[in-house]
């Protein structure tokens, strides 16, 4: 796998938890997923140099 198909994957997995977490706004436990996830998608991206 490379890296570009491994940020793809954060990114899809970023946006699925935010549109969750926005469906279900009383759902603290999707807003902390996303944060998760969002951090890990910076991060990666950071360090790779990947983006869309």
């Amino acid at each position: 796998m490379t890296n570009q198909e491994i940020f793809n994957l954060l990114a899809d997995n970023e946006e699925k938890l935010f549109y969750a977490s926005c469906a279900d706004k009383n759902s603290s436990e999707l807003k902390e997923a996303h944060k998760a996830a969002k951090i890990a998608l910076e991060t990666f991206a950071k360090v790779t140099g990947c983006h869309n």
